[in-house]
């Protein structure tokens, strides 16, 4: 499988409900082109920047695409080989902040 088969997006929303304040993150992953799983919903933390409400929204993501990468292992369809999955994502300080090796 190529890098190009499998990939996802992750996207938030900072503090976007008025009475909450409460963020909403959202991510989709595609295989060949076609979704195979998304999910859109309210976090119960509440950010305080919206580089923390991306960050919220890939862990997210990327707790999903590990699941997912052990689901096709589980399934043969890797096969023997580890290709890693790429989560794009639109917030420059959410990137910089998981490149990171101090944060982790």
């Amino acid at each position: 499988m190529k890098n190009g088969d499998f990939h996802g997006y992750s996207d938030a929303d900072w503090a976007g409900d008025i009475k909450t304040r409460t963020l909403t993150s959202a991510y989709i992953f595609f295989l060949f082109g076609a979704p195979i799983t998304w999910k859109s919903s309210r976090q119960h933390t509440i950010a305080l920047s919206s580089t923390e409400s991306e960050y919220y929204g890939l862990t997210n993501a990327a707790k999903e695409a590990i699941w997912l990468q052990t689901l096709l292992t589980e399934l043969q369809y890797h096969g023997k080989e580890h290709v890693p999955t790429h989560i794009y994502r639109d917030n420059q300080s959410s990137l910089a902040l998981t490149e990171n090796p101090e944060y982790h």
